[in-house]
Formats: C-alpha cells, sequence, structure tokens
C-alpha cells in the first residue's frame, strides 16, 4: 500500500495538471464562500467600505468579463512559453529532463493562478443579476477578483525571470544535482541499521540450481519494491525469494524476476502477491532508482559533449557534480541484501547495489563519448581523488582504482599531444599515491 501511494504521489507531482486543478477547485469554494456574504452586505450594510466595488451591475458584470478574458488569454501565453521551454529542454538537455520541467512547481502555480482567477470571475459573474427588484452586486467578491488579476500579474512577471534563468545549463545541472542528492538521501539514509548476519552458503547454492520461477506478466521498468511485503509473503508461505532485478531493470513479458525456495510450494496466491510487490511501469522513476538520478546529470554531460552542441564546459560542471555525490555515497551504507525473520531464517535475498555500480552509471558513458577531450577525461581523473579522500571500505577504494585506471588507460589511447598525456599521467601518477596512503592506513570497513 505505502508502495502504491508514492507512486500516486510520484505521478502526481509529475503531471503538469494537479496543482492548477486544487487551485481551480479552490478558487470555485472561494466564490462560493464570499456570495452569501456578499448578499448579507447586499441587505444590511449602510455603507460600503471603499476597498470593496461600488458601481453598478453592469459595470460589474464589465469589470469581470475584462479580468476572466485577461486571465485566460495570458494563461495560453504561459502554456505556450512552457512549451517552448520542454522543446529546448528535449533537444539540448535530453527527453528524460522534461520531466524536471514539468514538475517545476514554479510553472505549475503560475499557470494555476490564471486558470483559478479565470474560473473565479466566471462564477462570480454569474452570480451578478439586474432587474426592478433584485438587483446584486458581488461588491467583496469583486474586490478579491481585482486582487487575484494584480496577484496574476506579479505572477507572470516571476514566471518570464524564472523561465529565462531555468533554460540556462547552470541551472537545468543544479536542478538535477539538488534531486540527486535527494535521491542520495531517500535512498542511503545516514542512520541505517545495516543487516550484518550472512545465510547459509547452501541456500545461496540452491538458488543456482534448480529453484522455481516467477515470471513478468508485461513489460517495463521496475519502478519500486515492497520489501516489506515480499517478506511477509515469504513468512506466509514458508519459502525464501530471491529477486533478481532492482528498480531501473527492463523487464520483458515472461521474464524471471523472482525466484522461490524451495520450488515444489510455489503456487498462484504466491506468484500474484508477490507480483504484486514488484511494481512495474513504462517509464524509469527516482522513487527507489538512484542510478537514474545519476544518469540524468550524465545525458546532460555526454550531450554536451556531442558535436552538435561541444559544450565541454558543461560537460566538466556535470562530472563535479557527480564526483560531490559520490563523495556523499562513500559516507552512506548500503542496503543489505540479505532479509531475515523475526525467527532469524532468510526470507528475502535481493539485489545489492555498490559504489562500482554507481562509478559504472556515473562515468562509463561520460568516458566513452569524451575519450578523446583531455578536458573532460584529466577532470574525470581530479574529481576521482576527493571521492578517494573520503572513501572508507575496501572495496570502495578498489572500485574508485579500477575506475582511475580505466580512464587512464583510454586518454592514453587516445590524446593525440604528449603534453595532454603527460598531464594525464600526472594526474593518475596522484591517485595512485593517495590510493596507496589510503591503503596503508589500515583504518578500512567493509560495509
Amino acid at each position: 500500500m505505502k508502495i502504491a501511494f508514492l507512486r500516486l504521489w510520484d505521478a502526481l507531482r509529475g503531471s503538469y495538471w494537479f496543482i492548477p486543478s486544487v487551485m481551480c477547485i479552490a478558487a470555485l469554494f472561494l466564490s462560493q464562500a464570499l456570495l452569501p456574504i456578499d448578499r448579507w452586505i447586499e441587505s444590511k450594510a449602510a455603507y460600503v467600505p471603499h476597498w470593496m466595488y461600488r458601481g453598478s451591475p453592469e459595470g460589474a458584470r464589465a469589470v469581470l468579463t475584462i479580468i476572466a478574458s485577461s486571465m485566460l488569454g495570458v494563461a495560453g501565453v504561459v502554456f505556450s512559453i512552457s512549451t517552448v521551454a520542454l522543446t529546448l529542454a528535449s533537444s539540448q538537455f535530453g527527453p528524460r529532463l522534461m520531466r524536471n520541467f514539468i514538475r517545476d512547481r514554479s510553472n505549475q502555480t503560475v499557470l494555476g493562478t490564471f486558470l483559478a482567477s479565470f474560473v473565479y470571475c466566471l462564477l462570480v459573474l454569474s452570480a451578478v443579476s439586474t432587474g426592478e427588484h433584485n438587483d446584486f452586486t458581488p461588491r467583496a467578491s469583486i474586490a478579491v477578483a481585482v486582487v487575484m488579476a494584480l496577484s496574476s500579474l506579479a505572477g507572470f512577471i516571476y514566471f518570464i525571470h524564472h523561465f529565462v534563468t531555468s533554460i540556462q545549463a547552470p541551472e537545468v545541472v543544479n536542478g538535477v544535482s539538488r534531486e540527486l542528492a535527494q535521491a542520495i538521501d531517500a535512498f542511503l539514509p545516514r542512520d541505517r541499521d545495516v543487516e550484518t548476519r550472512q545465510p547459509d552458503e547452501e541456500l545461496l547454492t540452491a538458488f543456482r540450481d534448480h529453484p522455481a520461477e516467477i515470471t513478468s506478466e508485461r513489460p517495463g521498468y521496475v519502478v519500486a519494491l515492497d520489501l516489506k511485503l515480499l517478506r511477509s509473503v515469504a513468512k506466509t508461505h514458508d519459502v525464501t525469494l530471491r529477486v533478481i532485478c532492482r528498480p531501473g531493470n527492463f523487464l520483458i513479458t515472461g521474464e524471471c524476476f523472482v525466484q522461490v525456495l524451495p520450488p515444489y510450494r510455489l503456487n498462484d496466491a504466491l506468484k500474484a502477491k508477490a507480483r504484486q510487490a514488484i511494481s512495474i511501469g513504462r517509464l524509469r522513476s527516482t522513487l527507489q532508482d538512484l542510478e537514474f538520478s545519476l544518469d540524468q546529470l550524465v545525458e546532460v554531460a555526454v550531450r554536451a559533449l556531442s558535436p552538435g552542441i561541444n559544450d565541454p564546459f558543461t560537460a566538466i560542471h556535470c562530472i563535479d557534480l557527480l564526483s560531490e555525490a559520490l563523495g556523499q555515497i562513500t559516507h552512506r551504507s548500503f542496503p543489505a541484501p540479505y532479509h531475515f525473520d523475526e525467527d532469524g531464517k532468510l526470507r528475502l535475498v535481493t539485489e545489492s547495489l555498490t559504489l562500482d555500480d554507481l562509478l559504472d552509471a556515473a562515468f562509463n558513458q561520460i568516458r566513452q563519448y569524451g575519450g578523446d577531450s583531455p578536458a573532460v577525461m584529466i577532470r574525470i581523473l581530479e574529481s576521482l581523488d576527493p571521492v578517494i579522500t573520503q572513501a572508507t571500505r575496501a572495496a570502495d577504494l578498489q572500485a574508485l582504482a579500477n575506475h582511475a585506471r580505466i580512464v587512464h588507460e583510454t586518454g592514453r589511447a587516445n590524446f593525440a599531444a604528449e603534453s595532454d598525456r603527460a598531464d594525464l599521467e600526472t594526474r593518475y601518477r596522484a591517485i595512485e599515491k593517495r590510493l596507496q596512503r589510503k591503503m596503508d592506513e589500515g583504518k578500512l570497513g567493509s560495509a
């Protein structure tokens, strides 16, 4: 249930209509709440305050009509400008970054302000009446409509400023970096209790022999895993489950994604529950997929290195932010792949994520597409150095050493100038010394 709620909330945040719809509904209730107050003022008040509308019903209709038509027109302009931003983001930064523009709450709020003002004026306009004995002018409601119009004007000015700044490459990259930092905090919290128990080797060997398999009924990306539900299902059916995919993996129809031991206990009820615990969607999401958050920065860097754009400065900026993220990850503990029940029996085995996997996601494509750029390759080596300084696990240092070696070999093979190869060699030797000092400290952990 929690995973389903998180997926729903993530979808609502990623929709362009949710906040404007909520604001329009709020405008509807506001108009209906103010009309009884206006009727009381019309029948009881002997003096109309100066801040309220004092004109005739015909004038009230004219004011509300002008505001409503203006709000709808400007809302069309806002929507058109947003479409331009999405087109630019798709062509320059990659289609996956379109979701960041769509999820921008400032754009949604500004559009919602205009639409809510239009809805409010339309509803108040329907309440204005003229006649010999039943003239009604909603004076307080019209005053609120004028305030909403002025607020919409201020919002439009802010929107122009926000639009101009949001399409700049540094702002786009920094926005993706902030989202990556949030994903790290959510996926790798600082206060995580890491499971240190190890299962029997015989059980792990049995998974490699002939376990029962649960297959996917439809294609798509693994969006989220409900580990609590999987443990509960395993305990209820007295089995051990092994999930052989992780969020971000693509499954084809009929592909095995869960193995079951002992195999003879697999039944239709177990299959249904296991499939319910693994959410599959058409697109990847940052919900539990830390590599996807890295991929968004990598995509900007790779596009910046393409011949059509040729912007190594943006690529170097992305490398710096990736280095910062990886440095933060070295201080976090990764989720344990083994999950036991209250009786100490192994119930669930998941695919573990390591720093090596994240280094692959962060630097492999940048190295492959920017292998002939000395500035980019040298910057990758320089960015690994502070990560090495912060690393506290032997496995992390080994992964960093492997990536430094690969970058060094790629640069030596692709650089044409001897001076560039010499600069690369200098950085690589410095990293080797740093790694050796860390290894000599002998205070490295394994968790």
